[in-house]
């Protein structure tokens, strides 16, 4: 079983609940995802995020990719996976069950080859 913190750097997500808790991945909220590409320096804490997971041994996932460029850019930081938008729409229980058996066509994608 693994764990994800979810919407880390905003919230109630904490540095302390790394140290804590058992987290395998660290899930960058979408607020900081959206600003990544919108101007020079708008990826800083994104970047941040993601070294700090590498530091601790665990994987990234940026929540709510809406374009192409977020993902390049997403994924040139060093960012394993990545869910939003820009790969799929939300979906019902019966559309997200026949995506679900076919792995192919799940909507969270992989962004940095060392991903696997």
């Amino acid at each position: 079983m693994r764990f994800a913190l979810d919407e880390f750097g905003i919230g109630r997500s904490s540095l302390e609940e790394l140290c804590r808790l058992p987290f395998d991945v660290v899930k960058i909220a979408r607020p900081l995802v959206e600003r990544v590409g919108a101007g020079a320096g708008d990826d800083r804490v994104a970047r941040a995020i993601v070294g700090l997971a590498k530091s601790l041994g665990l994987k990234v996932v940026a929540e709510g990719i809406e374009t192409p460029e977020q993902a390049e850019r997403l994924k040139a930081l060093g960012c394993h996976l990545g869910q939003g938008f820009y790969f799929d729409r939300a979906l019902g229980v019966a559309q997200a069950t026949r995506r679900l058996r076919t792995p192919a066509s799940v909507p969270l994608r992989l962004l940095a080859a060392d991903s696997a």
